[in-house]
């Protein structure tokens, strides 16, 4: 497939996600669209959502990996055993030790 095609591809799979995104009103199964549909026209093999809590932490919501076979949040009944992740230090200081919190402070996408 050339790129021309991939691309086109790519762009009228954004548009039926978006068509189904605004039909929508479960906000849990509007989050896993989002999260699905962002792997599906990135090619990734996994991706993560999470919400902002109203403390600045980073609340783990929908966790998919294909290939190690995770599945949790979302609409799978599956809660997600990790503890929300502090966005600023104790002292006030960015956090960014972690991956999710360094996107998020940077509004920066980081692929890995």
């Amino acid at each position: 497939m050339s790129n021309q095609q991939e691309l086109l591809k790519r762009l009228e799979r954004l548009n039926s996600i978006g068509i189904a995104l605004s039909a929508e009103r479960d906000n849990s199964r509007l989050q896993e669209m989002i999260l699905l549909g962002a792997k599906e026209i990135t090619n990734a093999d996994g991706g993560t959502l999470y919400t902002v809590t109203e403390d600045r932490c980073l609340k783990f919501e929908i966790m998919r990996t294909d290939s190690l076979g995770i599945a949790m949040g979302g609409t799978t009944g599956k809660d997600l055993p990790f503890p929300p992740l502090a966005i600023y230090r104790e002292d006030g200081t960015p956090n960014n030790n972690m991956v999710a919190v360094y996107a998020v402070l940077n509004d920066w996408t980081v692929n890995i």
